[in-house]
């Protein structure tokens, strides 16, 4: 087993796969160490891999609508990232930077995509954190609600339900009863 293989063990992500396969998953790990300041992930970069915080902490940043940085999390030992860009075959969300001497645990792409398609659950349980990251982030850059406070983000995150409209679908009618917000993520509405 790699060295500091008992996080590994107990990851979250790694409690949908078979005991046999898990142990196999997490020989595929390798381990990769960065100093501050020092990228481990560019933003538009290739998504390459899943990392898992193994050691210290890092930023996680993504560039704002006017150029400027905007930071969207903080993470510590035992938080993952990088499976957005994997699971949505796209480049790099977002920058994670060192905030110190890290060490991280590095699962490529390849391994990372195989396990997803071996186990149902487990692409489930990927998606629905992908879509939490996703909603964490856009309200970070692109709305009011950017200056909350992240427990009040929090908050407001789980009482969103996602609506998908069809064009020219109504959305609310003058006079209805005072019913839902919606924030609009994606799209463009007409008011009229």
């Amino acid at each position: 087993m790699i060295e500091g293989g008992e996080l590994l063990e107990n990851l979250p992500l790694l409690r949908f796969v078979p005991p046999e396969a898990r142990s196999l998953v997490i020989d595929r790990f390798t381990r990769a160490s960065f100093t501050f300041g020092q990228p481990i992930v560019t933003e538009g970069g290739p998504a390459d891999a899943f990392y898992v915080v193994a050691k210290g902490r890092a930023r996680v940043i993504k560039t704002g609508v006017n150029g400027e940085e905007v930071s969207l999390a903080s993470l510590r030992v035992g938080d993952s990232f990088g499976e957005i860009g994997l699971l949505e075959d796209t480049t790099r969300t977002a920058t994670v930077r060192a905030s110190g001497d890290v060490e991280v645990f590095r699962l490529d792409r390849g391994t990372f995509r195989a396990l997803i398609r071996s186990s149902p659950d487990l692409r489930s349980q990927i998606e629905l954190q992908v879509k939490h990251r996703h909603l964490s982030n856009f309200f970070r850059l692109y709305s009011p609600f950017a200056r909350l406070p992240r427990r009040a983000q929090q908050m407001l995150l789980t009482g969103l339900e996602p609506v998908t409209v069809a064009a020219g679908q109504l959305v609310i009618r003058q006079g209805d009863q005072p019913g839902p917000m919606y924030i609009i993520q994606e799209g463009r509405l007409r008011v009229f």
